[in-house]
């Protein structure tokens, strides 16, 4: 689920994958073939979404379902986190295996120590036990 740049990663077997796919002029970009995912990062439009919350009445949310699996973690971020924060420490956070309240203030606390320019929003995820097991 997600709407705009918010993203949603997936960390299992630590991996790290992002699970969303950003509603943006970038991202419209690169799938387009018109940019690289790298020249997206630095694009001067790299903040403007084509889908928010308070758009329109009702915003079009994509959805997906994910395969849960124990041991799994879930993270659900704002682009004020992965503008700040590396993928790489990301995953290194999410691998050192701090309760979840942990590791998401010490991601905010990354994002602010790189200047936290943007809002941060945080939400670590631990799956502890799948459905139906």
């Amino acid at each position: 689920f997600n709407v705009g740049d918010s993203r949603v990663y997936r960390f299992s077997g630590n991996e790290l994958s992002q699970v969303t796919t950003d509603h943006s002029i970038v991202q419209e970009m690169v799938e387009a073939g018109q940019l690289s995912a790298e020249q997206a990062e630095n694009h001067p439009e790299s903040n403007v979404i084509t889908r928010a919350v308070g758009f329109s009445i009702e915003p079009e949310v994509d959805v997906r379902m994910l395969a849960l699996e124990p041991g799994m973690r879930l993270l659900i971020c704002s682009d004020g986190l992965t503008k700040e924060v590396p993928l790489e420490r990301l995953r290194l956070h999410l691998a050192a295996r701090l309760s979840a309240r942990e590791t998401a203030n010490a991601l905010v606390d990354a994002a602010l120590a790189q200047g936290g320019r943007d809002n941060i929003t945080v939400i670590v995820v631990d799956v502890v036990r799948a459905p139906g097991r």
